[in-house]
Formats: structure tokens, sequence, C-alpha cells
């Protein structure tokens, strides 16, 4: 499952065969559990993501550079660089 992070609300929907006989309301402790871990897990990278922008933050930007370009060597130059 995969939601954007919205700042107001939400709209999820579920979709079904057509062949299916399950009742509207089915299955909802189950959305709700999938959701529940969704958002721990959301949570779980936003503070890795924070812990890496600290990290950044106190480095010096000739170790950025280096850091950069030893990135650019294993994985490409991607499209910002070309």
């Amino acid at each position: 499952m995969a939601a954007s992070r919205a700042t107001d609300s939400t709209e999820l929907f579920v979709l079904t065969e057509p062949d299916e006989t399950a009742s509207p309301g089915d299955g909802d402790e189950e959305l709700g559990r999938a959701w529940s871990s969704e958002q721990q897990r959301l949570a779980l990278d936003e503070l890795g993501t924070g812990a890496e922008i600290a990290r950044l933050a106190g480095t010096s930007r000739e170790a950025l550079g280096n850091e950069r370009d030893t990135l650019v060597s294993l994985i490409g130059a991607g499209p910002a660089w070309t």
C-alpha cells in the first residue's frame, strides 16, 4: 500500500474483483492493520532522514564533494549531470 503524505486529508479507494461477494466494510480491520504498519515505517523513515540531514549538515563541502564523486562512480551521473 502506498499513499501520499497529504497535509489535509487522504482518500483511499479499495478495489475488489467484480465477482467478489464481500460487503462494504469487510476487511476494514485488515486494512487498518496494514495502514498502521505503513505509518510506523514512514515514521522510521523520517527519523533516518533527519539523522542523515544532521550528519550532512556537519560535513565539510570537500567531504560532501568526495562523497558525491564516490556515489557517481558507483551508480552513474544520472539525468541531472548529463
